[in-house]
């Protein structure tokens, strides 16, 4: 297939059209960088200068290889046109691109440098460095991606204002009075300041927060109102007459619509929000729609009332959706507010003083420190181009200069970079010449952590513009990254994965399906390996159990694929959610000399050598640091014993390290001459004053105690080694003269990760978030089945969307309920965070190449049941995957499987092998309910066929037989073989089985013996009995007689076609016997009357008389 043109070859030919702009969605393997590289090469065939083309992008890994990918194809114009067709044309663009080249004079493959393809960051500081005294910097400072602490001066700046400035004073007793609060609130708001300064920045900034609530309130009320289901407002007497009755009971919970009447109906207006929320405890119950039986007097509608508004009611319920779209929209007014409070007016006002106290003890702290963060840079960029109204000298040059402006990964920019994008592009005009590129997929967008709003790609692609430049949407469709199966399995994960409807405030996006450039390959699979344990039976494998051989399982793919791409650099990778969830599996690969990256994955601060220099930095620069001294002397380098630890400082509690070093050192008696020598040793180095005056940098001081302590002959691996190296350079960079910021220094340690093994062919270790743009022949998600960590309540939730803010603050120490606005905006949150996961998942999936392994540790609990975790990427998965773990379940495999029935409207049914009796028997039992099904002696599959067989028949029988007929039980297959799968039946057999349970309903409810065990009066249906013995028997059917029990079990067996009716029989009577003389026997001593036993067969309809 590599000579065919790609199905979207039109598209990809019209987007390079140097003369148009587009916005292009490219999904996952679409070949984006090529699209994107190519427009570059289109592009320098017309220009006269190569700095008209800006290209952006957000990492400086991303423009490195753009920027070589341009090289390359320019270096590529020079040889033979390719034979691929789809290559000829950026051969052929190249040429173009090369031929100008040489007539304007570049000599760019000389001088690449004029290619101007920089991250956004790098363009922000370029703006500044062009014009510093109209941002407002006066020169260029050092940027820096870690102003936490700069944040944290800034904070206790303000916080000390206390005594004169009565907003901080209300804002921490509001707080508590709890100072590290205080800090952490104002700490995090300056981190995100680019959000939320536009708005409480401004003089009528409370005006502002309130006509933003307004409008929130009426989009929310007109689409409830859009959504609502036919003939909602007819319910206005029923909810009239359910709030009085509700009132006699003491509650008004409806009080709010005691007005809504024809004449008075809800409309979409902020007044009207009480009375829409109060529809929320009317038409719901826990988060879901009020089920019709539970029309009773407990919701306003007492049976002896007016039956017509009961049976209203109950008709327009039955008619609903359980998960109809307007529910949603309807349970999430719950929290919103049609204004705010005159307490949370005063609260926001004194917070916003506070907050502007804060900004400019902030920028005080980036003068005095000569650094500034990137919200700071991007800012002053922005004031540097003045707007379109007053554009700067600099917009102006920029306008002259910048004809052709190209944005890759659109899909993750902010607000405040849309501006910017816009600022740059103002005035431009349609027919002048100048374009827009934008490409990305918002389907990837997995950086909300970074501000980044898949929304606004969503918002630019339906409005067709950026700014006041128009632009040509388009969606590439070819994967050539994937095989034809992946592709397959990825769209049909991705059709049930991702909402059907775009939310552009709340980030959701539509699954746009591809197509495979490739056909199928060898190797080339998609398989889920389950691993389901339990915390109790001796049968089931634990926790650990699950765990090792899960991670043997990752060994085993591993191997095999470094052996099948013997030639590929990316063979392999294991991706995973967190950092934290890979541990033993980088140990388990380890162990069996699979060679691995680590990317971002094995932290500095868990190696030995990085934590005995840590204790070093801590010792030299604090002498009273006990604990770092005792660390230091009990490490490696030092190695004294505990005995001698408790010799050296036991006596003195308040002595410094260095003091008592000292005076060991002048009372050798009763020292170990090993000891002595290694407390010498450490002495010489460690009390050596030469170097405290500052004769040598702090950072090299320790360099150089470190070596003379021996650490490099320690720690001598050239991984150690290069762990060493750098955090040694880090404290040059934090520390460059000589004063060092502990708190600072160890935060920094925190965020470095060992260095990756380097080897020609390994397994790579990544977070599904680092995979991001990176492909693999096999691809492994581990342990899908891990939640996220659980959010803590922050002391204030913020969100910006649409350029409008809203802002919901903690609840006062003494108060009793939430504010209703956190709530709210906890409330959207979430639910951007179920869209974010699954595009995270989307990225993981379509990684792979050939092969993509799905791994999840999933726990069974007590009543047989397995469930994805909440939250977790199995959970987004489980619709996909859960036969497969069904069907893997040691319980199955042993047929212990606990059956259960779907949701309503069926009972959940089991069949235990054995029961454990508890209770001493009583000669008389009473029918129980409990639903349970006794089999061990058939074949497993027979047995999960007539445990599902049961179970509807019991079902049947309950109902009624006028309520089902073959129609219904046909159009129930889809149950039945869940069901089956989840007893453990093989998908291969689940087909066949199907039919078996189908046939045995249908043939019941056809033959005349059939219906009348279906409909006979005085029947107990699963019957529980215990007898004095222990032993517990449950009964298919029991008919009371006049005189005498008739005891009925179902069997779904019949005879094979070279067996007689007579020999089936006989073989019947003889297996099941005695289990049916026990229950007579059971049941005789229940009320003292005789008991009869037969066999049914409905496949055969046989009856067989024991």
């Amino acid at each position: 297939m590599s000579a065919m043109k790609p199905s979207d070859f039109q598209v990809r030919l019209d987007a390079v059209d140097p003369s148009r702009s587009f916005l292009v969605q490219a999904p996952a393997g679409s070949g984006k960088t090529e699209l994107l590289t190519d427009r570059i090469l289109a592009l320098l065939a017309l220009v006269q200068q190569p700095e008209e083309i800006v290209a952006i992008t957000f990492t400086r890994a991303a423009a490195a290889e753009m920027h070589a990918r341009v090289i390359e194809k320019l270096q590529a114009a020079q040889g033979p046109e390719p034979e691929e067709s789809y290559k000829k044309n950026s051969w052929q663009l190249a040429q173009r691109a090369m031929a100008n080249n040489e007539k304007q004079g570049w000599n760019l493959l000389a001088h690449p440098a004029r290619l101007s393809i920089r991250t956004i960051d790098s363009l922000c500081s370029h703006l500044v460095r062009a014009m510093p005294w109209l941002s407002g910097l006066g020169g260029v400072p050092e940027v820096s991606d870690q102003a936490s602490s700069l944040y944290l001066q800034a904070a206790q700046a303000v916080i000390a204002m206390a005594d004169t400035q009565p907003s901080v004073a209300y804002l921490i007793k509001h707080l508590g009075v709890n100072i590290a609060d205080v800090e952490k609130l104002l700490i995090h708001m300056l981190s995100i300041r680019d959000q939320w300064l536009p708005t409480l920045g401004h003089a009528q900034a409370l005006e502002q927060l309130q006509e933003h609530l307004n409008q929130l309130v009426v989009e929310h009320l007109e689409r409830a109102e859009a959504l609502m289901p036919l003939g909602w407002q007819d319910l206005a007497p029923a909810a009239v007459y359910a709030h009085h009755n509700l009132l006699e009971r003491g509650k008004d919970t409806l009080s709010a619509l005691e007005s809504w009447s024809e004449q008075d109906p809800l409309f979409p207006v902020p007044e009207d929000l009480p009375r829409w929320q109060a529809l929320i405890p009317f038409l719901t119950t826990s988060g879901a729609l009020r089920k019709p039986r539970g029309i009773t007097a407990r919701v306003g509608f007492p049976a002896s009332g007016n039956k017509a508004l009961n049976q209203q009611m109950k008709d327009w319920l039955e008619a609903q959706e359980p998960d109809a779209p307007w529910l949603e929209v309807l349970l999430s007014l719950e929290h919103l507010q049609p204004e705010y409070s005159d307490q949370q007016f005063e609260l926001l006002g004194h917070l916003t003083q506070v907050l502007m106290l804060t900004v400019a003890e902030l920028r005080l702290a980036f003068i005095a420190a000569g650094k500034v963060d990137f919200i700071e840079i991007a800012q002053r960029a922005l004031d540097a181009l003045g707007d379109a109204d007053n554009p700067s000298d600099l917009l102006l040059r920029l306008d002259r200069r910048i004809s052709h402006l190209l944005v890759d990964e659109f899909q993750d920019t902010s607000a405040n970079q849309i501006k910017l994008l816009q600022r740059l592009t103002a005035g431009w005009q349609a027919d002048d010449g100048r374009t827009v590129f934008l490409v990305g997929d918002p389907m990837q967008s997995i950086y909300r952590f970074r501000k980044a709003e898949v929304g606004l790609f969503l918002q630019v692609q339906q409005e067709g513009r950026l700014g006041e430049v128009e632009l040509e949407p388009v969606t590439l469709t070819n994967n050539f990254r994937s095989t034809e199966n992946v592709v397959s399995w990825v769209n049909q994960l991705g059709q049930h994965l991702f909402p059907l409807t775009e939310d552009i405030e709340l980030g959701a996006v539509r699954y746009n399906a591809s197509e495979a450039f490739h056909g199928s390959a060898e190797h080339s699979i998609v398989k889920t390996h389950a691993f389901v344990y339990s915390k109790a039976g001796a049968d089931v494998m634990d926790a650990d159990q699950a765990r090792v051989q899960a991670e043997q399982q990752v060994v085993s793919l591993c191997r095999a694929a470094l052996e099948q791409y013997p030639e590929s650099s990316k063979p392999a990778v294991v991706l995973v959610r967190a950092r934290s969830h890979l541990g033993e599996v980088i140990r388990a690969l380890t162990k069996a000399g699979i060679p691995t990256k680590a990317v971002d994955i094995d932290s500095l601060t868990a190696r030995p050598v990085v934590q005995d220099i840590v204790q070093l930095v801590r010792a030299l620069k604090h002498p009273g640091d006990r604990l770092a001294w005792l660390s230091l002397l009990r490490s490696p380098i030092c190695g004294l014993t505990l005995h001698s630890l408790h010799r050296l400082c036991a006596h003195d509690r308040h002595a410094s390290m260095p003091a008592l070093i000292k005076n060991a050192l002048e009372q050798p008696e009763g020292w170990p001459q090993n000891e002595w020598d290694r407390l010498q040793h450490v002495a010489a180095v460690l009390l050596d004053d030469s170097h405290r005056s500052g004769t040598l940098p702090f950072a090299a001081w320790v360099e150089h105690c470190w070596h003379r302590l021996g650490g490099e002959q320690v720690y001598a691996s050239s991984s150690d080694s290069a762990d060493a190296e750098n955090l040694f350079r880090l404290l040059e960079r934090v520390a460059p003269y000589g004063e060092l910021d502990l708190d600072q220094f160890e935060d920094q340690v925190d965020r470095l990760f060992a260095a990756a093994q380097n080897a020609e062919q390994a397994v790579e270790v990544m977070t599904f978030h680092k995979s991001k743009g990176l492909e693999f022949e096999t691809v492994i998600l581990y342990d899908l089945n891990r939640g996220s960590r659980s959010e803590t309540e922050p002391l204030l939730r913020l969100e910006q969307s649409q350029n409008r803010l809203y802002v919901g603050m903690a609840k006062a120490s003494d108060a009793e309920q939430k504010d209703g606005m956190s709530q709210f905006i906890a409330l959207r949150e979430r639910q951007r965070a179920v869209f974010e996961l699954q595009r995270l998942l989307y990225v993981g999936v379509t990684r792979a190449r050939s092969q993509l392994h799905l791994i999840g540790l999933v726990e069974m609990n007590q009543d047989g049941e397995i469930k994805p975790t909440r939250g977790s990427l199995l959970q987004l998965l489980w619709p996909t995957v859960e036969p497969d773990f069904l069907a893997t379940s040691p319980l199955a495999a042993q047929q212990k499987e606990l059956m259960k029935q779907d949701r309503h409207p069926y009972q959940y049914l089991q069949r235990l092998a054995t029961v454990t009796a508890l209770d001493p028997v009583k000669p008389r039992i009473a029918p129980t309910g409990v639903n349970q099904w006794h089999w061990i002696d058939e074949p497993f599959k027979e047995a999960a066929v007539g445990t599902v067989a049961h179970a509807w028949l019991e079902r049947i029988g309950r109902d009624g037989r006028a309520q089902w007929d073959s129609g219904r039980i046909q159009q129930s297959q889809h149950v039945i073989k869940r069901q089956l799968l989840r007893a453990g039946m093989a998908a291969v057999d689940v087909n066949e089985a199907v039919q078996e349970v189908v046939e045995t309903l249908t043939l019941t409810l056809d033959s005349e013996r059939g219906q009348w065990l279906l409909d006979v009066a005085q029947a107990y249906r699963e019957w529980t009995l215990l007898d004095a013995e222990g032993r517990v028997s449950i009964i298919d059917l029991a008919i009371s007689q006049e005189d005498q029990w008739l005891i009925v079990d179902y069997k779904t067996a019949k005879p094979h076609p070279e067996q007689s009716v007579d020999v089936f029989l006989d073989l019947m009577r003889a297996r099941y016997g005695a289990q049916l003389r026990r229950y007579c026997e059971q049941v005789t001593a229940f009320d003292g009357r005789k008991a009869v036993a037969a066999l049914y067969f409905p496949r055969a309809d046989l009856w067989c008389e024991i």
